[in-house]
């Protein structure tokens, strides 16, 4: 491919941004396709149709990302036009659940179109643009997984989403501390490493990371571990937190040196049958007990602004962010 050589123009709603955002980083991290992308606006005194069409006249691909808001939008609906009549290929993205629609269905009704939420549609996007323009070398993956690689001192790579979910912003699984397997509810009687009032809790050691009490090790392998207070301190004290809001699910980007950010979903904790404080708190297990409670460990604590490293019972159920030291 050319350098500087855009093959995709991705037509959207800013409204949008921030899953529209995590969608090409993906394409990016995934293929060699390159994304016209209009982030920031054209500036003030810009021709902005010029710069549209400009942009369009380069690019063989245009993803409609469809959505309610992009459907009410007049200028989306002049892209795909022009998209149309100078014979590019245009492919609907659906990005809120629904399908193709009113005037867009209207026009275009015969278009196979990608929900976005489906894996194997989504992943058959994935495989086209791959084949179109070549599959990037998996450079940013451990065992499957996806890492990103935030300058940190100890240059640590953490994983793009938590085990279990299937993107960035899920919650995805709930595990008690030191046990594999997730589970629905979570009680001193169902955890396993609880011994009784008169014996109290298993020692499974000082860093069960990387051992075969870790979730992360057990379900991702390769390298993936859980990781310790002084991977989270890492984290707190060099990148920079921003509280965002993801496809309507609360929780904090964070971005480091690299210019590289993760997202991580206040996703709150289990306890019993019930689940509390989702998409008010954050609550991400560490690899590290806390000996002076014996039936405690160290966790992730986020809510607001208040985020840091706290203790609290190991049989409830909390989210875990698998980190590597490749």
């Amino acid at each position: 491919m050319e350098e500087n050589k855009y093959n995709i123009f991705v037509s959207y709603s800013r409204r949008d941004i921030d899953r529209v955002r995590l969608f090409v980083d993906d394409i990016h991290a995934k293929t060699n396709a390159n994304c016209w992308v209009d982030w920031s606006g054209i500036e003030i005194g810009s021709q902005f149709t010029d710069i549209i069409i400009k942009a369009l006249d380069k690019v063989d691909v245009l993803l409609f990302i469809l959505s309610d808001n992009s459907m009410s939008s007049e200028f989306v609906k002049k892209e795909i036009t022009y998209a149309m009549n100078t014979g590019k290929k245009i492919i609907p993205v659906v990005i809120d659940g629904g399908k193709l629609r009113g005037w867009f269905l209207f026009e275009f009704g015969q278009i196979d179109y990608i929900d976005i939420d489906d894996q194997l549609q989504y992943n058959k996007l994935i495989g086209n643009l791959s084949l179109w323009y070549g599959e990037k070398k998996k450079s940013d993956e451990i065992n499957g997984h996806k890492f990103v690689d935030l300058g940190l001192p100890s240059g640590l790579k953490w994983a793009t989403c938590n085990v279990g979910a299937a993107g960035p912003e899920y919650n995805g699984e709930f595990f008690a501390w030191g046990e594999t397997e997730s589970r629905k509810e979570f009680t001193d009687k169902s955890y396993s490493h609880f011994r009784g009032f008169m014996q109290g809790y298993t020692n499974l050691g000082n860093n069960i990371g990387a051992s075969k009490y870790d979730a992360a090790t057990k379900k991702w392998g390769g390298t993936w571990r859980l990781p310790t207070i002084d991977d989270f301190d890492e984290l707190l004290n060099n990148c920079v937190w921003e509280m965002t809001v993801i496809d309507n699910r609360n929780g904090y980007k964070i971005t480091g040196k690299t210019g590289n950010s993760i997202f991580l979903p206040v996703a709150g904790y289990r306890n019993g049958k019930t689940h509390y404080c989702e998409g008010k708190n954050g609550h991400y297990w560490s690899a590290s007990p806390d000996n002076t409670h014996t039936g405690c460990a160290f966790y992730l604590y986020l809510t607001g602004e208040n985020k840091r490293v706290s203790w609290g019972s190991r049989g409830y159920g909390r989210c875990i962010r698998p980190v590597a030291d490749e």
